[in-house]
C-alpha cells in the first residue's frame, strides 16, 4: 500500500507580490509570451521537495510546468488579461482560485495566496 505524504517546504521567499489580480495576471502573461515556463514555475509560492510519491510520477515541478503548457494553449485562444477581465481578489479573502471548469480555462487552476506583501500566485495546477 502506497500512502501519499505532501511534503511542502517554506514559502518562496523571492516570489514576486501583486497588488491586485490584473497586475498579477498581466505577469503571468508576460512570462507565458515570452516562453519563461521555467521562471513562471520559479515564481510560486507553494515550494515542493523534489521526492516522487512513486518513482513512476513526476515531480511536482513536473506537473506544475505541464499545468503551465496548458494555460499556455488557453492563453492563445483566448488572451489571460481578456479572460480574466472581470475577476478581483476578494478584499476579505487571503486565498482565490481562477479557472478550473469555468469557460476558457480548461481545468487550468491558479492558486492566489495573500501575503504580508500582496497577493502571490500560489500554484498552477490542473483538475481532472
Amino acid at each position: 500500500m502506497l500512502i501519499q505524504k505532501k511534503i511542502t517546504l517554506p514559502s518562496n521567499p523571492t516570489a514576486p507580490t501583486f497588488a491586485n489580480l490584473r497586475l498579477a495576471i498581466a505577469f503571468i502573461a508576460a512570462r507565458i509570451d515570452r516562453g519563461e515556463e521555467d521562471a513562471l514555475c520559479d515564481a510560486c509560492a507553494r515550494q515542493y521537495a523534489e521526492e516522487r510519491v512513486s518513482p513512476n510520477l513526476p515531480t511536482h515541478r513536473e506537473y506544475r510546468l505541464t499545468a503551465i503548457r496548458a494555460l499556455d494553449a488557453n492563453h492563445k485562444r483566448t488572451a489571460l488579461p481578456r479572460l480574466c477581465a472581470d475577476e478581483i481578489f476578494p478584499p476579505d479573502a487571503t486565498q482565490y482560485t481562477l479557472g478550473g471548469h469555468a469557460p476558457g480555462w480548461n481545468h487550468v487552476n491558479i492558486d492566489f495566496v495573500k501575503l504580508a506583501d500582496g497577493w502571490a500566485i500560489d500554484e498552477i495546477w490542473i483538475c481532472r
